[in-house]
């Protein structure tokens, strides 16, 4: 695999229910949690981004693809966008885990450039994060298959078709997910315990 065979994929249409509200369109620091993952997308040189099942007002540039059958969760919404991509591989990137460092992403793409697992998926401190990995596009028939015939399970998934982790070494705040409105709470009252330039900066080239 190369650099230039990636495409972005921002899962962006999760229910929302204990938020109460669109996660993708909830700000930190002026910026939308959605803008944050485009951001980090193109400081990473990734042209072809694509905006999972997001249902907010359509103001952005990339192609908002909708599951091809709704209610799958995460590995219906990774189907859809793994016919639609333009490369072989895909980033995957939650949009409620805006915390995480691009230069982790560039690491983790490293990693899968030489790789022959279908996923390479991040980890910290033992917690493997399936939704923040690199993914063989052509996995988009198993998806298929699973969340027909199956549970749509995204760990029984990867088990089966295989994977390998990429370790990341950044502390577990950066990995926040901002599920509930008290998470988003405590993490936007208190930015100051993170780094913008550390979450946005992308030191090597991929």
């Amino acid at each position: 695999m190369r650099k230039k065979e990636i495409s972005m994929i921002i899962l962006a249409g999760g229910a929302s229910s204990r938020m109460g509200r669109d996660k993708s369109d909830l700000t930190i620091d002026g910026k939308t949690f959605l803008e944050m993952q485009i951001e980090k997308g193109e400081k990473l040189g990734i042209s072809d981004i694509l905006l999972s099942g997001y249902h907010g007002e359509n103001k952005y540039k990339y192609p908002i693809i909708p599951d091809r059958f709704p209610g799958k969760g995460p590995l219906g919404g990774l189907e859809a966008c793994f016919r639609k991509a333009k490369n072989p591989y895909c980033l995957v990137l939650g949009v409620d885990v805006p915390l995480v460092p691009a230069e982790e992403l560039a690491a983790l793409i490293r990693q899968s450039l030489h790789s022959d697992a279908k996923a390479v998926i991040l980890s910290h401190g033992g917690h493997e994060e399936p939704l923040m990995g690199v993914y063989c596009t052509d996995l988009a028939d198993a998806m298929l298959e699973e969340i027909t015939e199956r549970k749509g399970a995204v760990f029984a998934f990867l088990r089966k078709n295989g994977y390998e982790c990429y370790e990341s070494q950044a502390a577990a705040w950066y990995f926040s997910n901002i599920n509930d409105s008290e998470t988003y709470k405590e993490i936007a009252g208190n930015h100051f315990r993170f780094n913008w330039k550390t979450v946005m900066r992308v030191d090597r080239n991929v």
